[in-house]
């Protein structure tokens, strides 16, 4: 009775739960055949016809899936309030954000207001001070200039004087004459020596005036300074401990996100790989190197590569960052190599250089700005930010027509890991961050200057697919499964999962066929061993070696496994 019981529980609505099993199963059986024909109780079980047995069993199963709905229904419902409370509070993050974008905009505009006003303030003292010194010095050299009329007024009439004197005397005395003359000389003697008195003391007085005046200017100049130096030390040290306050407490946050999502990846990891160990085992083949080796081949150099490898490219979804954020990236699959970019690659290269400028501003200063620069064909543009639309472009240097590419010493223009650019028009200067990116930057330059518009197409064909511009890249032979995950992001497109030894990688695609190709791309095959037609003579030399692709050898380099017999040199994916 109680596996009776069990099974046709849902159907146990409205009855009697105090009765034994056995009674139960009877007031059971009643609601459908009260007439007692098709059944009967025996002393531990219940015996039904069978056209009861399938009344029953249809009834169980409408019900059921009544129940089921209903769970649906509880499940749905709590999806739907989880997914809009996540909306809400990405709604009010944003609106968190745009009020703080809009005080701080109020804040600096008020901010550069008050260095205006002081500055205006600070000139009318200077020039109220200015003007207050050239009046004191105007009063004394007016002063000056009276005192020497009247000291010359002084002396001609004293000179007047003593000539009368000497006139009358020599009139009076006639016998005097040589006492008189005497007498005049002594007198002139002494108004000379007046003179000269009067002089020395005139440049002296006049030198102590200028020297006082100096004095007052270059005192008014420092306490000026002062003023103006105290203000920058003490905003200086406001910006530093705000900057610092910040900088610790988004450290912290970041810390702590990092490590619950790196313990998170962890386990996923390790969960992946223990499932894929068995299956990786049993498909995973080793290629013999002593069957690659067999057969014969003479007379010339062949060189063998692994076979034609389906391509890919679109666009993906990506979780990156410490927050796991998602990402829109350009993703390219070709020639055995995985590789995502920021955007669709249209260009040789591009990165960030800090450039000076050319000095046609209004105050014509040749300041230093950050720019992103995009070398497209024979052009190298810049642009302010990275969105590179040619329209938006800030300037172009034709690098075809340079006349020299180099790395400028640090004497010339004041700058480490500086870049010259020589052209007729003008000579541009700009440095990287590090010595390696500047001299990568010269080098890619160097090579375009040298190419014909054919080859400079074939090298843009190539960028295009260059692993040096990509944000991050995967080799096939590293990735240890990838398959379909059972989750969707918010918008209901399906997800992906790409395991290598070291990461696990989480992708979205637009639709469901999109993720299959790209997971059957991905997905490691079968490798059998290979073999080669090679002299049958001992192996001279093996190990591997950079090889690059493409006609002129300036495409990707990868790693290859090559072996020497006698003339012949064969290359392989691995060992």
């Amino acid at each position: 009775f109680d596996d009776f019981l069990f099974r046709y529980r849902v159907m146990c609505i409205g009855v009697n739960k105090a009765l034994g099993e056995k009674e139960q199963c009877g007031q059971l059986l009643k609601k459908y055949d009260p007439s007692t024909k098709d059944w009967q109780l025996g002393a531990t079980k219940a015996f039904l016809r069978e056209n009861l047995e399938t009344v029953l069993e249809k009834t169980r199963q409408k019900e059921l899936r009544a129940t089921v709905m209903k769970i649906q229904a509880v499940i749905a419902g709590y999806m739907a309030r989880k997914r809009y409370k996540a909306k809400k509070k990405a709604a009010v993050k944003l609106q968190a954000f745009l009020r703080m974008a809009k005080t701080r905009m109020t804040y600096k505009k008020e901010k550069a207001a008050a260095i205006v006003l002081q500055k205006h303030w600070r000139g009318r003292c200077a020039r109220k001070l200015r003007a207050r010194l050239a009046e004191e010095r105007h009063i004394e050299l007016e002063r000056i200039r009276q005192e020497e009329l009247r000291r010359a007024e002084e002396r001609r009439l004293e000179m007047e004087r003593l000539e009368r004197e000497a006139r009358e005397a020599a009139a009076r005395e006639a016998a005097e004459a040589q006492e008189a003359v005497q007498r005049r000389a002594a007198v002139r003697k002494a108004a000379e020596a007046e003179e000269r008195r009067l002089v020395e003391e005139k440049e002296r007085k006049k030198a102590d005036d200028e020297a006082r005046l100096k004095e007052d200017l270059e005192r008014a100049k420092k306490i000026e300074e002062v003023h103006t130096h105290r203000e920058e030390e003490a905003k200086r040290a406001a910006e530093e401990d705000a900057k610092r306050k910040e900088e610790e407490r988004k450290a912290a946050e970041i810390a702590e996100v990092q490590r619950k999502e790196e313990a998170r990846e962890k386990a996923e990891r390790e969960a992946l790989k223990r499932e894929m160990d068995e299956q990786r085992t049993r498909d995973e083949v080793e290629p013999s190197m002593e069957e690659a080796e067999e057969g014969g081949h003479g007379g010339s150099v062949v060189l063998q590569d692994e076979g034609n490898l389906e391509g890919r490219e679109g666009y993906l979804g990506m979780f990156r960052g410490v927050l796991n954020n998602l990402k829109r990236r350009w993703c390219v699959l070709h020639e055995g190599t995985f590789m995502w970019f920021k955007s669709k690659q249209d260009s040789i290269k591009s990165g960030w250089l800090t450039k000076m400028g050319g000095g046609t501003t209004t105050l014509g200063r040749k300041n230093w700005k950050r720019r992103y620069m995009t070398l497209r064909m024979g052009e190298l543009a810049y642009f302010a930010s990275e969105d590179d639309n040619p329209s938006s472009a800030l300037g172009v240097v034709d690098i075809l027509s340079a006349t020299e590419i180099s790395l400028s010493p640090s004497d010339i223009a004041g700058k480490e890991n500086c870049i010259q650019i020589v052209t007729p028009k003008r000579t541009y200067l700009m440095y990287g961050e590090t010595p390696e990116e500047a001299q990568e930057w010269v080098e890619v330059l160097s090579i375009v200057r040298s190419k014909t518009v054919d080859q400079l197409k074939e090298i843009m064909a190539m960028a295009r697919v260059d692993a040096r511009n990509a944000q991050g890249t995967i080799e096939l032979d590293e990735i240890l499964s990838c398959g379909p995950d059972n989750r969707t992001d918010m918008e209901g497109h399906p997800m992906f999962v790409v395991m290598t030894a070291e990461q696990l990688f989480k992708f979205v695609a637009p639709d469901n066929a999109e993720m299959n190709e790209w997971v059957r791309l991905l997905t490691p095959k079968k490798r059998g061993p290979k073999t080669i037609a090679v002299n049958d003579e001992s192996v001279t030399e093996r190990g591997y070696l950079l090889k690059a692709g493409g006609k002129e050898g300036v495409g990707i380099k990868r790693r290859r496994w090559f072996v020497l017999r006698g003339d012949v040199i064969s290359y392989y994916r691995q060992k």
